[in-house]
């Protein structure tokens, strides 16, 4: 059953991402939510964002870059039933199937794009490397169990932040048995930098993750027309 209405949230902090970010996204999902929607944005900078964009500022807390993102395990969080999606990525397919009812678990990527085993034989013996998860994507609901999880990156966010490069491989090493992830298959969501940078015209999310370079850099046909 289609939900009613979809709350998605963005993040922007800093200067990495400007607002045309934001805004595209919105245009994006416009183009491949087929039920109503919101996108909401967490900043500290709403200068340029579409007014018809909901602003979720940013609290008074020791936090940057994609750290931020644990915000959506505060039960606290203004956003009781959502999905969360980076600013680095291009839709080009209906992602409404995403939205999962009752769930239990935060539900994250699965990283089938890339060859686990081979990241595994690579990384042994370092815990803080190897991921199978991706953060991109990230979907809850007022049935998840999650409020745990931001105690425990709270009470430890300096040890946290300094050990681990990014939520991803702490939600990796740490927490595994408390995310769940979507099928491997059912995302059809890939990353450019580590595919060859290849476009997939049949893949719903094209995520530009693992590069500083992002979309607004890439000089193709495809990016112009889907990144609009």
């Amino acid at each position: 059953m289609l939900p009613a209405k979809i709350d998605f949230v963005c993040l922007k902090w800093g200067t990495k991402y400007t607002a045309e970010f934001v805004n595209k996204l919105d245009s994006m999902l416009s183009r491949n939510v087929s039920v109503p929607y919101q996108l909401h944005c967490m900043t500290e900078d709403k200068t340029g964002i579409l007014p018809h964009i909901q602003i979720i500022d940013l609290p008074d807390l020791p936090l940057y870059k994609w750290w931020w993102k644990m915000l959506l395990f505060d039960d606290n969080f203004p956003i009781k039933d959502g999905i969360f999606l980076d600013l680095d990525m291009i839709i080009q397919k209906d992602i409404t199937f995403l939205y999962q009812t009752r769930r239990s678990l935060m539900k994250v990527l699965h990283t089938n794009w890339i060859d686990l085993e081979e990241q595994k034989k690579w990384t042994i013996g370092d815990n803080y490397k190897y991921c199978s998860i991706n953060s991109s994507v990230m979907c809850w609901n007022k049935f998840t169990n999650k409020h745990f999880i931001w105690e425990d990156f709270i009470n430890n966010r300096e040890k946290i932040m300094f050990l681990y490069k990014g939520i991803d491989n702490w939600l990796e090493s740490r927490q595994k048995i408390h995310i769940d992830t979507y099928d491997k298959e059912q995302t059809h969501t890939y990353s450019y930098w580590t595919c060859g940078e290849e476009y997939r015209e049949n893949s719903s999310i094209i995520l530009f993750d693992y590069n500083t370079k992002k979309q607004d850099e890439i000089n193709e046909d495809w990016v112009k027309e889907l990144w609009r």
